[in-house]
């Protein structure tokens, strides 16, 4: 520990800075009355709602790095008064008698699950945690360290003034100062953490609080740019009662999660670990996969679920004792009703017609990104946001653990049940989606990692909020910018491939297909209804867009099929993640053998190579 760094005895538990003056302290939120000592054992968490109370910088640092692992640096970097602000000095003795802090932010290296860091965490105690000159400085001094010894960056704020004003127009620069400083770390390809707390405001977020490659938050914290009051004085509308929390931030796409502060801790060491490609456990031997009956059959599938049913009705008669005695050919008669279920499959599938297969790449049990996502990888953290307006769950994405890879993974998602398809948009991003989808790709360029993409959607959304929000450039730009990254892409079609929202992020290096997926120009209804003014003739379309996977192969538009479990990836969900596996691996492993300029012109002549055209040669005019 440096010198001057605060005693064991400062802990959670011990800091008498840490909890509120008195005997009780009283809850801001659920206005109960606790015995202060208990809110201080609870991690200043309120016992009765939970709520998050504000905590001492010290405290802080002690409950989410590794023991004793904090080595402060830059510790006496003291404020001047620029400007002979009346009172200022004052005001930083005060405060410094009060903290016993030299200024509102501490900074130092500190293990995090045994993964090295520099840290930096504010303290709102001090002058409400303002950011002037020696914070703009420690911030840029911390950044130029972890550049130099190439560690990741985890910034803890607590900041509610914004710029500190008593040193004027340099308190403004830190904001500049502190930015330009991320934008090295972000060139030098490292990742920067954020924790926002209680409270972040003013010019604190619109700076480094912001930038952070990933963005995580405490439960109700205030965080905003301008305070309640100004926003009413100066927009004349009613607030909503979240405004500026936590809540609000990310469903207005600005933090990637919600992290509870008992889990903050495991949550930064997480992430830490895909970053620095550390060794993990798996969070179980074996990893939970989805099993769901099959609740809503095809058409074509009711001579199957029939077998079904009277399969499960024998091995249910089969499991009394009395029966089994009595019906020593039961088992025999269901292995025999199985041999023909099994036979009944083949034939059913045997003879899908395009309609069909759109029937199966549609199928409500048919298993979404969300379960691949259980399924394959032994870690995931989701990120949301698309750090403009909102966060569209018409997609999803975020960093794994596939097998001994960190990888970033992206897919559309459907949803289970009438309530979860309206929230997911029944799998039709927004432009919203669009913009988090390409936030998370880039983040995976920065950071050189391969990114698997899982395809299953209709189509984009296409209504008058969507034009409004640019749906047209949202896509056009992933396209763009999908076409140059510099990192492996696989692409899965794992369901539906629905025309441009499809398309939007999947251009891949490798593009598979399951076997019962479609890929298509637009949904066989809409081609219908536009071509033929009759929607009913869906199944017409479908046969003449020629949308099936065996299709897709033969234009050249996949590389490669693969088989389903017979009935469909809904039937054995395992299964199908199984192949999943083994095909992403294989690609993975041929895919990281090339360079990043080999990836890109290889992805470049795969889509400039792909359509039907004849350019006959043009004959030479005949002299006069």
């Amino acid at each position: 520990m440096s010198r001057g760094w605060f005693s064991r005895k400062q802990k959670p538990g011990n800091n008498p800075n840490s909890v509120p003056d008195g005997l009780w302290s009283k809850c801001p939120s659920c206005n109960e009355i606790s015995f202060a000592k208990d809110v201080e054992r609870n991690w200043q968490l309120c016992p009765k709602c939970d709520h998050h109370h504000k905590l001492r910088a010290q405290a802080r640092i002690e409950i989410t790095i590794d023991e004793d692992s904090f080595e402060e640096f830059d510790a006496n970097v003291t404020a001047v008064d620029p400007l002979g602000f009346p009172d200022y000095a004052d005001k930083i003795a005060r405060a410094r008698e009060k903290t016993g802090m030299v200024d509102s932010l501490y900074t130092g290296f500190a293990r995090i699950s045994d993964q090295r860091v520099v840290i930096s965490v504010a303290d709102f105690s001090f002058m409400g945690g303002s950011m002037g000159s020696v914070v703009g400085e420690k911030i840029h001094r911390a950044v130029e360290r972890a550049i130099e010894e190439r560690l990741p960056v985890v910034m803890i704020t607590a900041n509610g003034g914004g710029a500190r004003m008593q040193e004027g127009i340099y308190s403004l620069m830190q904001m500049a100062k502190t930015s330009a400083a991320l934008a090295r770390l972000k060139s030098a390809g490292l990742p920067y953490l954020v924790v926002l707390t209680d409270p972040t405001m003013a010019g604190v977020y619109a700076s480094y609080a912001a930038l952070g490659d990933i963005i995580l938050a405490e439960p109700g914290a205030l965080i905003g740019f301008a305070g309640r009051r100004v926003g009413n004085q100066d927009m004349g509308v009613k607030l909503p009662d979240d405004f500026q929390t936590s809540e609000f931030q990310q469903r207005c796409g600005m933090i990637d999660a919600i992290v509870h502060r008992k889990e903050l801790r495991n949550t930064l060491g997480r992430l830490l670990r895909f970053f620095a490609e550390a060794p993990y456990v798996p969070r179980h031997a074996n990893i939970p996969r989805p099993a769901r009956p099959i609740t809503t059959p095809q058409d074509f599938e009711k001579p199957i679920i029939e077998l079904d049913n009277l399969i499960g009705e024998l091995k249910k008669v089969s499991a009394s004792p009395d029966v089994r005695a009595n019906s020593p050919e039961l088992d025999k008669e269901i292995l025999k009703v199985e041999r023909q279920r099994e036979t009944t499959i083949r034939q059913v599938f045997a003879n899908l017609t395009p309609w069909n297969k759109v029937q199966m790449a549609r199928h409500p049990d048919r298993p979404y990104t969300l379960d691949y996502l259980q399924m394959l990888f032994e870690e995931f953290v989701e990120l949301k946001g698309d750090r403009t307006n909102a966060d569209d769950p018409a997609i999803v994405g975020g960093v794994a653990r596939f097998g001994e890879r960190s990888v970033f993974v992206l897919g559309h998602q459907k949803g289970r049940n009438l309530k979860e398809r309206q929230l997911r948009n029944f799998g039709s991003a927004r432009p919203a989606g669009f913009r988090k989808a390409l936030r998370i790709m880039k983040m995976a360029e920065q950071f050189n990692k391969p990114l698997l993409v899982f395809v299953d959607t209709p189509a984009a959304e296409a209504n008058l909020p969507a034009e409004e929000e640019g749906i047209s450039t949202a896509i056009a730009v992933c396209l763009r910018e999908m076409s140059a990254l510099t990192i492996p892409i696989i692409v899965a079609v794992v369901g539906e491939g629905g025309s441009g929202g499809a398309l939007g992020i999947a251009l891949g290096d490798r593009i598979v297909m399951l076997e019962h997926a479609v890929y298509s120009v637009i949904p066989p209804e809409g081609c219908a209804a536009i071509l033929w003014n009759d929607r009913t003739r869906a199944s017409e379309a479908a046969e003449a867009l020629k949308l099936t996977a065996q299709h897709a192969l033969k234009f050249g538009i996949v590389d490669e099929i693969l088989p389903e479990p017979l009935g469909g990836a809904h039937r054995d969900p395992e299964g199908m993640a199984e192949i999943l596996r083994s095909i992403f691996e294989k690609h993975l492993v041929e895919l990281e053998k090339l360079s990043a300029e080999e990836l890109v012109n290889a992805r470049y002549a795969k889509f400039c190579g792909m359509g039907r055209w004849v350019e006959p040669e043009l004959e030479e005019e005949s002299e006069p």
